[in-house]
């Protein structure tokens, strides 16, 4: 499931707890292209907190693409036919 959201993209595996440079990732949003899964895997991927079909939960994630301006999202996402964007601060 693709969509445009505002996230704090990953550092690293370790997380903020134990790595400093995912403490200082943690601070960041950026805009950005994901793909959430709504299936679990045996790979490392970040957790978002959201409701899909109706079901609210935790799903994981990937990053595809990053973007510096809600414009360039928004050509992208039309360019790519995705639907769900949601430029919001509140993630």
């Amino acid at each position: 499931m693709d969509m445009i959201r505002v996230v704090s993209p990953p550092h690293c595996k370790k997380g903020p707890a134990r790595c400093s440079g995912c403490r200082e990732a943690a601070q960041t949003k950026k805009i950005c292209h994901i793909h959430v899964y709504t299936t679990e895997s045996e790979e490392f991927r970040p957790l978002i907190q959201m409701e899909i079909r109706g079901i609210p939960g935790f799903y994981e994630y990937e990053i595809i693409e990053v973007f510096e301006s809600p414009n360039e999202a928004i050509e992208y996402a039309r360019e790519n036919s995705i639907d769900d964007i949601d430029l919001s601060m509140g993630r």
